[in-house]
């Protein structure tokens, strides 16, 4: 597959009245001195020269929130949501010379009349937060708006035939060897035709290598095959404080009846078991564990969370020996994760759910896509342990959250789910009431996954 990135100077005006002027992409485009809430009309021309036989998509890693996609005139889709990457086909809309892409971004500002607490985007700490711009004031507690295309654009080119997605599932044997379920969903844009799939997994910085081929054949539509793979001596992932989190790498191959190479795909993962029981007791690949963590909030901008940022994020938590985080109530960018990954830091992932929501079955439809986007995003990443639902719900706890948890436990049965990151786990002696030294009798046990005190400000 060859990528062809748009990146770059891309114009916008916010309405038609206005001259187009110069905006960067990606970035949220308060970064670029644009202090708006609502609809943000951008530009962008570029040269192609597509080839006959090939397949052309228009891919966005990150576009905060809604947007409607042209390409030279014609409406290729929308979307909806702020941290899915998500595509368009558009083979047939590109054109051989000049193209013109036009793409409306709206991140709104919602109405007082229901925010906080009927709030319809799906934004977590963006949109409501007491450490975000604004805090809880009705007033401001929406400054500073997140909107933009805030992360990759580009064309991908791919075969008539080619590989959409691959979920790595491990699972240790009591003998001590482990076996991986690889799931590979394909597209087939061709007429019927059997296909070579050839598996390449190999260990990184150490040695240990392995192959599988399958001939399969697949009809014209999409397809999932699932190749099974026993690992007898497997290098496992673990936390930082208990070894070394090793990472294999899987590369995926596919090659038409002739032999013709069409696509090939690679994917990391690690080789490990949680679980977590029903009194909060933790398990590191069969060895009881005791996660050291903190929340973590690292910007208000995920454009600008770059691998500098990353590096001293990751630096910080292992000086101050956290063997764990919390993604406090949203869902930041892959490059994040590999960093977890890479470090040994185990992550409770939270949903991007924000205290309250409206009580709708839209609303819930949405939420339960979202969610869905959000498992098989990140799915590869051994560093998640946990996925939550919600962070502190109020109305939306006994009718949301529950149908979340089972969309999220039927989508995902390798990790612990749950349902609600509540009160009842977030002590705050001495910070909203009460006193500090009410830590002595242990609030929030059995397990505690949020907390605070008062503390000096930083002057």
């Amino acid at each position: 597959m060859k990528e062809y990135s748009l990146n770059g100077i891309w114009k916008y005006r916010l309405n038609d009245d206005e001259k187009y002027r110069d905006i960067q992409v990606p970035s949220n485009w308060y970064l670029q001195g644009l202090d708006h809430s609502g609809r943000v009309f951008y530009k962008k021309q570029f040269e192609m020269s597509p080839e006959k036989d090939k397949e052309y998509y228009l891919v966005f890693k990150g576009v905060d929130y809604f947007c409607k996609v042209k390409l030279n005139d014609q409406l290729v889709g929308d979307h909806e949501g702020y941290f899915q990457e998500f595509s368009f086909p558009v083979t047939n809309i590109l054109k051989d010379g000049e193209n013109t892409l036009e793409v409306e971004v709206n991140s709104p500002r919602e109405s007082v009349d229901i925010w906080p607490n009927e709030k319809y985007l799906i934004k977590g700490i963006f949109n409501h937060h007491d450490t975000r711009p604004g805090s809880w004031n009705p007033e401001h507690g929406q400054d500073m708006n997140t909107g933009g295309i805030w992360n990759d654009v580009l064309i991908a080119e791919k075969s008539k035939i080619y590989i959409d997605k691959i979920r790595v599932s491990p699972v240790l044997l009591e003998d001590g060897r482990a076996r991986l379920d690889v799931e590979i969903s394909l597209i087939n844009n061709d007429f019927p035709q059997y296909t070579m799939i050839d598996l390449d997994i190999s260990g990184i910085g150490f040695e240990q290598s392995s192959r599988i081929s399958k001939r399969l054949f697949f009809p014209s539509g999409k397809h999932k095959a699932h190749i099974v793979k026993t690992i007898d001596s497997p290098r496992l992932w673990t936390t930082w404080d208990r070894g070394r989190p090793y990472l294999y790498d899987l590369k995926c191959r596919i090659s038409g009846s002739e032999g013709k190479d069409l696509d090939d795909v690679s994917v990391r993962f690690g080789i490990r078991d949680i679980k977590i029981d029903d009194k909060w007791n933790w398990y590191l690949n069969g060895k009881r564990f005791f996660p050291r963590g903190t929340n973590i909030i690292p910007t208000q901008w995920l454009s600008e969370y770059n691998s500098d940022m990353i590096e001293k994020d990751i630096k910080l938590l292992k000086e101050g020996n956290v063997n764990a985080i919390r993604v406090h109530a949203h869902v930041n960018r892959q490059e994040f994760y590999d960093a977890c990954d890479e470090a040994g830091i185990l992550v409770w992932q939270d949903f991007a759910l924000q205290w309250s929501y409206r009580e709708t079955d839209d609303f819930a439809e949405n939420a339960v896509e979202q969610v869905e986007d959000m498992i098989d995003q990140f799915y590869n990443h051994p560093s998640i342990c946990v996925w939550c639902c919600h962070n502190e719900p109020s109305v939306n706890r006994n009718t949301l959250d529950p149908l979340l948890y089972k969309v999220a436990k039927a989508k995902d049965a390798t990790r612990y789910i749950d349902i609600a990151s509540d009160f009842a786990y977030h002590p705050y002696p001495g910070w909203y009431r009460s006193h500090y030294y009410e830590f002595h009798s242990l609030p929030g046990a059995p397990f505690v996954n949020e907390f605070g005190a008062q503390a000096l400000p930083n002057v």
